[in-house]
């Protein structure tokens, strides 16, 4: 069984009254639809079920706090039915957004949130490391971090679509951030159910990060680390193990270190494309890898 479904025309009435509290109104819109079935013997109940007519409680398609309350249905020849669906608004003041949760502007605030991070680095770009040369593992800073929570009324929730920004980073501008600074940090939300309305309370924090030392803002949350190993190459394209005395290097002489070596690496090149020659004692050479996807968080639509 098809339905052909179209809606004709509408007619609305608005009317408003004052009194002590203020303004009271109401808004009652009808809907007019000419709905052919494709075989005779069809009924005015099968034609008020017909796919693609409102139903109960549904939001008029220009206003959210206007829902369908009632239903009417006129057989008019043998495949042919006028349906009209009766909308009232379900706000105190139907001119009035206040009155309409999905109509209230986004809530932002603000808080941070503080984390021990091992660093590589002093304040001045230095490596910290030993005046040998060596890598001092273990130290830290605190790190805290702008937390910007944002909640909004939604009419509807999809997981599986906000479940495709968690563990990525912005790719673009976001609230006046640069990209690579903010991830999602928390989500919430709640199916709210008030005066016949139903809709989602959505609540998302998000954690900046800003660069710091030598880090930019573009990899704030890359994984950073020392480049260093027991492998090194000559320059000449020979590879060979690191040996407690450099000069071993290479050669049947000599033990291999009981540490790893800081490896000679341009920085600026996260493809590592470089010659891999072991660095002079005292020079720190470091690296960061993308370890988080980057998406646009403006698709969201909060704000």
């Amino acid at each position: 069984m098809a339905w052909d479904v179209q809606e004709s025309w509408q007619s609305q009435t608005t009317s408003q009254t004052i009194e002590e509290n203020g303004v009271k109104g109401s808004s009652d819109v009808s809907r007019f639809f000419t709905v052919v079935a494709d075989s005779v013997g069809q009924t005015t109940l099968n034609a008020l079920a017909a796919p693609g007519l409102p139903r109960r409680n549904d939001p008029h398609p220009q206003s959210f706090s206007l829902r369908a309350r009632s239903f009417s249905c006129n057989q008019t020849g043998p495949l042919t039915f006028e349906v009209t669906v009766g909308y009232e608004s379900l706000s105190a003041d139907p001119n009035d957004p206040t009155q309409d949760p999905l109509a209230q502007p986004a809530s932002v605030s603000f808080s941070s949130v503080t984390q021990e991070v091992e660093i590589d680095e002093d304040v001045n770009g230095d490596p910290i490391e030993t005046v040998n040369g060596e890598p001092l593992a273990g130290v830290t800073r605190p790190f805290t971090d702008l937390v910007i929570t944002v909640r909004r009324n939604l009419p509807s929730f999809d997981p599986a679509s906000i479940s495709t920004y968690m563990n990525k980073v912005n790719s673009a501008v976001w609230y006046g951030l640069p990209a690579g600074t903010v991830r999602i940090m928390d989500i919430s939300a709640q199916n709210v159910f008030a005066a016949d309305l139903e809709y989602w309370d959505v609540s998302i924090s998000f954690q900046v990060r800003r660069g710091y030392g030598s880090v930019t803002d573009a990899r704030a949350w890359w994984y950073r680390t020392a480049h260093q190993g027991y492998v090194i190459e000559d320059g000449a394209g020979n590879y060979g193990m690191a040996k407690a005395d450099p000069a071993d290097d290479f050669t049947a002489n000599g033990t291999i270190v009981a540490q790893p070596v800081m490896i000679i690496v341009d920085q600026s090149n996260p493809s590592l494309a470089t010659t891999g020659e072991r660095a002079a004692i005292g020079d720190g050479y470091y690296v960061e890898f993308q370890v988080l996807e980057t998406i646009d968080f403006n698709n969201l639509n909060l704000l």
